[in-house]
């Protein structure tokens, strides 16, 4: 399961370009945020969900960013099945970025 977050900025004047620098480094930073919840939030059985846990690319910069749990069993586990109860870790954690989002972009 990935999550995906594209920022595009196009036609940009000198301080638009400030504005497009500052939201890629608030994007990283909470998607930096959001990894870390995530790891904190998802059920823990031999380790391996949380240890395949990624975020790509791995540096600030970028406009996009993927966040992935590296395993076929990750959806299971986030929106189980009839048979298995959901154990959500990447819902919660993007609800609790959100604020922090907010919170970076207007403060930095």
């Amino acid at each position: 399961m990935n999550f995906s977050f594209n920022l595009e900025l196009t036609g940009l004047k000198a301080e638009e370009r400030k504005i497009n620098i500052k939201s890629r480094t608030v994007l990283f930073k909470s998607m930096n945020k959001m990894k870390e919840i995530s790891q904190r939030k998802v059920p823990v059985d031999t380790g391996l969900l949380k240890s395949s846990i990624k975020l790509i690319p791995r540096f600030p910069g970028h406009s996009e960013y993927e966040l992935s749990d590296g395993q076929n069993y990750g959806a299971v586990v986030e929106f189980g099945t009839r048979r298995q109860s959901a154990q959500p870790f990447f819902r919660p954690a993007f609800m609790e970025v959100k604020e922090y989002w907010i919170e970076q972009f207007t403060n930095s």
